[in-house]
């Protein structure tokens, strides 16, 4: 069985529980479940052979037909467990009044360890992937996953987010250009026999951009009916968010950064300070960023996720195409989410 390890460390607390909501630990089942996730927003396939090449990759039946048999997963993930800390999370249900100063069992550590493995015995049928999926295939599509999806609770909104030391860059632009690399490889992954140009990420004007792009537009020509990556941008840099006892309370400037994305969260939710959209742009921007819509609750589309370099910490805005009607696609020029990550960002001083 042949290894590859992963080593470290948590940027932002991990409020990931199993079967006992009170004491957070690290589980594989969940990672893994991020891995799927990523490669199914980042490959370019459709939907049918989407499905068939997820389960070659990560385990599951082939298909929707009984008689057709699945495998087991040929990756195997093996988290370190970390120690468990109290954590006063009062930012996690900033609109909750009864609950706002609750104290949440979370994951603080410095270190973080995966292990992954892949088993030989179960091969991968289909030639074309097992020729791209090795095992540095596996644990690059983990890095990622770690930095862009995170783990536990409103990981959407920047919770539960690992920075591996290995792929730590030098500079935004480097940080940049790791990541693209890293969708390109997961882009690669799929039987589907599409143009080299359609399996491909590429860097325009300092955002990640998928696919081929026609002249006018910030979308990739293959009309994906599903969700998938639109455009990935980094934000300014976190050492810029100066820390401010008026505001921050002498937290460091990530605890500022991810109280403002609540705090915005919350405005929102109450329709303050976004008097400047009409009512209708508000309930399709509480929409994308997974906001409650009377008794329907909507994954956000906006993924809020950090990568360090050594420069400083920078957020990584991940936007992913949204149908909550399974027909019109929410906020598809992406300008509502923009200027929600633009009334976050105010609050750097």
């Amino acid at each position: 069985m042949e290894s590859r390890t992963l080593t470290g460390h948590l940027l932002t607390p991990m409020f990931s529980y199993g079967e006992n909501q009170k004491f957070p630990e690290f589980r594989a089942t969940e990672l893994k479940g991020m891995m799927r996730y990523l490669y199914r927003i980042a490959c370019p396939a459709k939907l049918s052979v989407l499905k068939q090449d997820e389960a070659e990759l990560f385990g599951g039946s082939t298909g929707d037909r009984k008689e057709q048999a699945g495998h087991a997963s040929p990756v195997q993930l093996f988290l370190m467990q970390a120690r468990q800390e109290r954590f006063e999370a009062e930012s996690l249900l900033l609109h909750d009044e009864k609950r706002q100063r609750s104290i949440f069992n979370c994951i603080l550590q410095d270190e973080f360890k995966l292990r992954i493995s892949m088993d030989k015995r179960i091969s991968i049928q289909n030639e074309l992937l097992s020729k791209i999926a090795d095992i540095d295939w596996y644990k690059k599509e983990a890095a990622l996953a770690l930095l862009l999806c995170g783990m536990g609770k409103r990981s959407r909104k920047g919770r539960g987010r690992v920075m591996p030391d290995e792929y730590q860059q030098k500079d935004k632009a480097q940080a940049l250009a790791w990541i693209c690399d890293g969708l390109n490889k997961i882009a690669k992954a799929t039987s589907e026999e599409l143009k080299p140009e359609e399996k491909k990420y590429e860097i325009r004007d300092g955002t990640i951009y998928p696919y081929v792009q026609k002249k006018g537009r910030n979308s990739g020509n293959r009309d994906l009916k599903r969700p998938a990556i639109k455009k990935i941008v980094l934000g300014e840099c976190l050492s810029e968010w100066k820390e401010s006892a008026s505001r921050s309370g002498g937290k460091k400037s990530l605890d500022v950064f991810l109280k403002a994305v609540d705090t915005e969260c919350h405005y929102l939710r109450g329709k303050q300070k976004y008097e400047f959209l009409k009512d209708g742009q508000i309930l399709k921007l509480s929409k994308a960023i997974g906001q409650i819509d009377g008794k329907e609750r909507f994954a956000s589309s906006l993924i809020i996720g950090f990568i360090q370099t050594d420069e400083g910490i920078y957020p990584v805005y991940t936007f992913v195409k949204a149908f909550p009607n399974l027909k019109e696609e929410l906020d598809a020029d992406c300008s509502l989410r923009e200027q929600f990550i633009e009334m976050v960002e105010k609050y750097r001083i």
